[in-house]
């Protein structure tokens, strides 16, 4: 009852004369893009072993959730807090409401209904369902829905900054409760993971809705590079940590899990890239050595050695990442190579990278020092953005259609290793798989991170934007993502069963001879202990 009743308020009390209605398209035509990708994504690769129909009920869930915001709840009282002293924004999310309203359920309903019909006919045995059955399923699942009243929108008075925060602010309304409703009734197997996907996304929604809120609402372009600044030199300080970590690790397991198998050489080798990436970037953040470092980036810019050098490890763990998703998608790459050849795709991407590092700006390096970039660095930088992207669809066009794999071989063990973890105790094991969850935790990440630097290097060439605003909120989430790599690598390796293994193997023994030696020696210290050291030396011979 109160969300028709609120639509009413809103609308009713809203100067439709100032409404743009290219606002409400540019967001619906974004939700349409996500939709679509979405479904197809999840209709290829979301466990295709399934039938069609629950491949298709799946889908629509998992399509609808991407797009099904929570406007009033969540979405109406950040707007309005936001922009209600300037514009009514009210009307805006009303607006995307009713279009969600009338054509996102409706499509969502006719997509579940075709599902279920056919998930029916699939189960019963029949050959194909008939067109009858699915319109008639669909028609009653339709009038079933909830009938709102249209509205007549006309009257344009264009607000054009404020408008554009909007379109991007609207992006970061988190999911409400709808798909949870739509999965228990049509698609009970993943209601579970589509509840946990809307909790998270409501715990990530009041930071990510925080930092966005004061980017937009700072007109000042030195406090966007002051908060730029601050979440880089906080994302580089964490994946140092995280570097340090996982540099311990790989010496802890170097001999069963780093430098035998040639892709978990290319994760070793992708490690000791962030650690450098990460030391060069604190030279260009850290306001001391900012004073003395960004100077030569204007003066010099490509020209300088530490530029390329930052530029360099910035490109290298880019190439690295594209190889690892090739490793992800063909398994047969590094499959029966000699161990001595697993160096030469590290050293190759090490080379590669030398012609983008010459060639083209590293990414939010000047945005960091507060110059601009002009002539052929806008141009190689969105070239060179705009093919890192082709290729990571390809690879992941060619890992969809292809048939796929659990990864390349484990070679780092073989198959009746005896690996010790003690004086007296062995363990035998297998031969495994390698990290492939590592593999996709690193591909989607790089894939979200190009996506987000070609976005942000096509605002640059296309439009020249300054470091505010929305654009200065797109820089802050690709400074999170390329400066935050490290954090991402150190958290899926721990959730790699074979990685977190082998540490138990080597911590427990040493844990366990730890507390042996930690009791025997409270016990010989401690004066009310009946043993024969501490019994006087007539009572010890007894003894």
């Amino acid at each position: 009852m109160a969300f028709p009743l609120l639509i009413f308020n809103t609308i009713a009390t809203a100067e439709l004369g100032s409404l743009d209605l290219g606002v409400i398209g540019a967001c619906s035509l974004a939700k349409v893009l996500v939709l679509g990708i979405t479904w197809l994504l999840t209709y290829c690769a979301f466990r295709p072993e399934r039938s069609h129909g629950q491949r298709i009920l799946t889908s629509s869930v998992f399509a609808f959730f991407a797009i099904a915001s929570d406007d009033f709840a969540i979405g109406f009282p950040v707007i309005d807090a936001l922009y209600g002293k300037v514009l009514n924004m009210g009307i805006y999310i009303a607006g995307n409401a009713l279009v969600g309203s009338f054509v996102f359920v409706p499509v969502t309903m006719a997509a579940l209904a075709v599902g279920g019909v056919l998930k029916k006919s699939e189960a019963e045995g029949s050959k194909k369902a008939s067109t009858w059955q699915i319109t008639r399923n669909y028609n009653g699942d339709y009038r079933c829905t909830p009938v709102q009243e249209r509205v007549s929108l006309g009257g344009v008075k264009r607000v054009r900054g404020l408008l554009r925060d909007f379109t991007f602010f609207y992006g970061a309304i988190p999911t409400g409760s709808p798909p949870i409703v739509f999965a228990g009734l049509y698609d009970p197997d993943s209601s579970e993971l589509v509840a946990t996907a809307v909790l998270l996304g409501l715990v990530l929604a009041g930071p990510i809705m925080f930092v966005t809120s004061v980017l937009l609402n700072s007109d000042a372009e030195s406090s966007a590079h002051k908060v730029l600044n601050d979440v880089q030199l906080s994302a580089d300080a964490a994946s140092l940590v995280c570097g340090a970590l996982l540099a311990v690790s790989l010496i802890i397991v170097r001999r069963f899990w780093s430098c035998v198998c040639p892709v978990k050489t290319l994760l070793a080798c992708y490690a000791l890239v962030l650690i450098v990436y990460n030391s060069l970037s604190l030279l260009f953040e850290i306001p001391e050595l900012q004073k003395e470092n960004c100077p030569t980036v204007d003066e010099l810019g490509q020209r300088s050695a530490l530029v390329v050098c930052f530029g360099w490890s910035q490109h290298t763990a880019s190439i690295l990442l594209l190889v690892l998703q090739l490793a992800l998608v063909k398994d047969s790459v590094f499959a029966g190579r000699r161990p001595a050849f697993n160096i030469l795709p590290p050293l190759l991407c090490a080379l590669l990278a030398l012609a983008p590092a010459f060639l083209a700006a590293p990414n939010t390096l000047y945005e960091i020092c507060r110059y601009e970039e002009s002539g052929p660095l806008t141009v190689a930088n969105m070239v060179w953005s705009c093919l890192k992207l082709a290729v990571c669809i390809g690879l992941s066009v060619r890992g969809i259609l292809g048939s796929g794999g659990n990864g390349p071989p484990d070679t780092s063990l073989p198959s009746s290793e005896v690996l010790r973890v003690g004086p007296l105790e062995t363990l035998q094991r297998p031969v495994v798989q390698s990290a492939g969850g590592v593999l996709r935790v690193l591909t989607t990440m790089n894939i979200l991170k190009v996506l987000t630097q070609v976005v942000n290097a096509s605002q640059v060439y296309f439009k020249n934007r300054r470091t505010s605003g929305s654009f200065a909120a797109m820089l802050v989430l690709e400074s999170v993502i390329s400066h935050g790599q490290a954090v991402v690598l150190l958290a899926s390796l721990l959730f790699d069963s074979q990685f977190t293994s082998l540490h138990l193997d080597f911590c427990c023994p040493c844990l366990r001879r730890l507390t042996t030696w930690s009791t025997g020696a409270r016990e010989s210290m401690n004066p009310f202990s009946l043993t024969a050291a501490n019994l006087p030396s007539s009572e010890a011979q007894e003894a």
